[in-house]
């Protein structure tokens, strides 16, 4: 276990979703044991008729179900010519559902710092088969079963986390040659030193991270400073974080949740798929419902290589399945769905928000001594506006929901400059007419 005052989210798993890999039983909450078959149209992969997330819908007891409906793109799209780097434990570098698609040798261990990649703990080779497990070999089968995957150690045999590892190998994936980069981890409480500006680097370099939102059951968007959730994709805008639904497709208990900070849902709950050694097994958490997304991500760049992350990005959220149980919940209310999200890509958005005035200090200042700032705005106008982000001497240092019109800062003394920018679910912005006071 680590030694590190916070509790990394795959930690948060052990005791839940990997007992069950571990076990090979269906310990975990929401586990959903396959009694029942769905057909993928991959009768050569036997353990896909277990893989109820991969359908567009399905009945169980007269129940309608819905999964993400990855299967149903696959005669247009299989993720092929599309790299994902998994930043996780490490990934089994020869498991025969994983080694057609896996870029051995082309990653990097940042825990042993090393160029092994191999996977002691379990973790990262259950989210790369989820993300792009090969198809025809009798195994299961991924989201985008033809993607690459690009394997990134940032932890222990026991799930050790550290900052410098997580970060090292965050950044290590964005400039990497992947166009996607999943995170299945995280922190409750305390940020992981750097990763924001990963995060920013991301954006620069126009990569989509998809990140887990953890699993503590807690209101991301409540009264405690929740940022310390890290990494926050908030104001990022091509990042985005994912809650866990479970079969029922009712927000898992113990997934984090909140209108701003978490973007979307994905199934989570009772994921089976590949484990360490050859085995199977199956596992619950955010950490299997980020990779759905990446999955359906690397499918949309497949059939649209030249479309940007936040393009991307937008026609996930745009196209995701509305449920009332979701609203309130997460940003688009819905959980992701492959045809919903390939629609949206037809009609991208480049148009930004509406011109606005805040009124505040001048944007070039010089601060004597440690001052504390007031803004106040008028609202910019968009019919997919997002929020608003501050930035400050050129990096983003809040970002503050739609119906925000007002927020403090603080300055240490030098010479600064700042703005205030309205953006949309594309990336689309605005910076702010200052008024000064």
């Amino acid at each position: 276990m680590t030694r590190c005052s916070r509790i990394p989210l795959v930690l948060a798993l052990a005791a839940a979703a990997l007992a069950s890999v571990f076990a090979g039983a269906a310990a975990a909450q929401g586990y959903r044991a396959c009694t029942d078959t769905v057909d993928l149209g991959t009768p050569s992969d036997p353990r896909s008729a277990c893989e109820w997330w991969l359908a567009d819908s399905y009945r169980d007891a007269s129940v309608l179900h819905y999964g993400t409906g990855a299967a149903a793109l696959w005669p247009q799209s299989r993720g092929a010519g599309v790299t994902v780097a998994v930043v996780d434990t490490g990934v089994e570098p020869d498991h025969p559902d994983l080694l057609p698609n896996l870029l051995v040798n082309e990653g990097y261990d940042f825990w042993n710092k090393n160029s092994g990649e191999d996977d002691g703990y379990g973790h990262g080779t259950l989210v790369a088969g989820i993300i792009a497990a090969a198809e025809g070999n009798g195994g299961y089968v991924g989201v985008a079963p033809q993607a690459k995957i690009l394997p990134v150690k940032v932890m222990g045999p026991e799930g050790q986390f550290s900052d410098a590892a997580a970060d090292g190998g965050t950044l290590y994936a964005v400039r990497s040659s992947a166009r996607i980069v999943n995170l299945s981890w995280g922190s409750f409480g305390a940020r992981v030193k750097g990763i924001q500006d990963a995060l920013s680097l991301a954006a620069a370099r126009d990569k989509l991270v998809v990140i887990a939102a953890g699993n503590h059951g807690a209101d991301l968007d409540g009264h405690v400073d929740y940022a310390g959730e890290s990494p926050n994709s908030v104001g990022y805008p091509t990042s985005l974080t994912v809650a866990n639904l479970t079969w029922l497709n009712e927000l898992a208990p113990d997934s984090n949740y909140g209108r701003f900070h978490v973007q979307i849902a994905a199934p989570g709950s009772g994921i089976e798929g590949d484990y360490t050694g050859g085995w199977y097994g199956g596992g619950s958490g955010t950490s299997f419902a980020a990779p759905q997304v990446a999955g359906v991500s690397a499918l949309l760049f497949s059939l649209y290589p030249q479309a940007t992350a936040a393009q991307i990005r937008r026609a996930l959220l745009v196209g995701g399945r509305k449920l009332p149980q979701l609203r309130g919940k997460v940003e688009c209310g819905c959980m992701v769905d492959a045809a919903g999200a390939l629609a949206a890509m037809a009609t991208p958005d480049t148009t930004p928000p509406t011109a606005f005035r805040v009124t505040g200090p001048r944007s070039t200042l010089r601060v004597k001594r440690a001052s504390t700032y007031t803004l106040r705005w008028s609202s910019a106008h968009d019919a997919e506006l997002e929020g608003y982000k501050l930035v400050v001497d050129g990096r983003m240092i809040a970002a503050h929901p739609a119906a925000t019109h007002s927020a403090r800062f603080h300055l240490d003394p030098g010479e600064h400059t700042w703005r205030l920018v309205a953006y949309d679910l594309s990336g689309n912005d605005t910076p702010a007419t200052i008024s000064p006071t």
